[in-house]
């Protein structure tokens, strides 16, 4: 399984963006922005098909731990991401 990061600038170490995996993600993104308003959050897990075409394995719009310890000054991003939206 490989997950897709759509608004990531850049992706983890040792991690690729594949085409067809990151159309997938944007169409599913830009459905729910559609549907609901474009979300703060949000994580879409793929996983290939028996063809090896990408489709939708998780959806996650909400998450109960963010990791913000993982990285210095995210707790203050995404602080400052929930006051501007």
């Amino acid at each position: 399984m490989r997950v897709a990061y759509v608004t990531c600038s850049a992706l983890p170490d040792g991690w690729h963006d594949d085409h067809a995996e990151r159309a997938l993600a944007e169409r599913v993104i830009g459905e729910i922005s559609e549907r609901f308003g474009t979300p703060l959050y949000a994580r879409v897990d793929l996983i290939a098909d028996s063809d090896g075409e990408p489709r939708l394995l998780e959806l996650e719009v909400i998450e109960p731990e963010l990791y913000l310890a993982a990285s210095p000054g995210a707790a203050e991003r995404f602080a400052a991401a929930v006051l501007a939206s």
